[in-house]
């Protein structure tokens, strides 16, 4: 699924690396952490695989295929097949929850049907189905993380990346927001997920990469 070969990056204002060399495997319907302190690399990794950033060196592979052979016209596409859920949750506050989810799949061009059945089992498989009239400012913070994972899964991504998902949650939000992660992987979804929360690795234990 994810292949990272020898990777090195580094800031163009920065004197050092944030990735020297690094190299690993993510299969497919893999479930694994990215694990290191803040400023290691986690966050760039991340925007590594979106294209968000090119390497110096090395190579990506995302189901076979090099990013660096990537055309620029089709980025946007390669977009759509990752789910994002980053710890910013960056959900529009004079939208409801309904809104929040629904303009990604206006995005890509779906019928109004289809977005109305596919966002409503969204949010019903996040739990939120009750609250779809709400407004950001109306949810606790679990909950609004819950609406970026539905806005993350409505497009029924092939790959789900999540970047300190539980980073600003208490501690029984965190672990509620990594069980309904790790639903989605039990149902083939492929995940990586960046963390420095002990708690999270320790509760569960899959594969972890060391960044830093």
């Amino acid at each position: 699924m994810i292949v990272f070969q020898n990777v090195t990056f580094a800031y163009p204002a920065s004197d050092s690396k944030v990735l020297d060399n690094l190299s690993f495997h993510v299969p497919l319907r893999d479930f694994q952490f990215l694990m290191g302190v803040s400023g290691a690399g986690k966050t760039t990794i991340l925007k590594l695989i979106l294209k968000e950033l090119e390497p110096q060196s090395g190579v990506i592979y995302l189901n076979g295929r090099s990013l660096s052979q990537m055309k620029k016209r089709e980025i946007p596409l390669y977009r759509r097949r990752i789910g994002v859920v980053s710890q910013n949750m960056r959900l529009l506050e004079d939208k409801t929850v309904y809104e929040n989810v629904e303009i990604v799949k206006r995005a890509v061009g779906a019928d109004t049907a289809t977005i109305r059945i596919q966002v409503a089992m969204a949010l019903k498989s996040v739990g939120l189905d009750n609250v779809y009239q709400k407004y950001p400012s109306e949810l606790s913070g679990g909950q609004q993380q819950r609406v970026c994972i539905a806005r993350a899964i409505v497009n029924h991504p092939e790959l789900l990346i999540a970047d300190e998902p539980t980073g600003n949650l208490d501690p029984n939000s965190a672990l509620e927001i990594m069980e309904l992660l790790e639903g989605f992987h039990r149902q083939g979804m492929t995940l990586l997920v960046a963390t420095h929360d002990r708690e999270v690795l320790q509760k569960y234990p899959y594969l972890q990469i060391s960044v830093g």
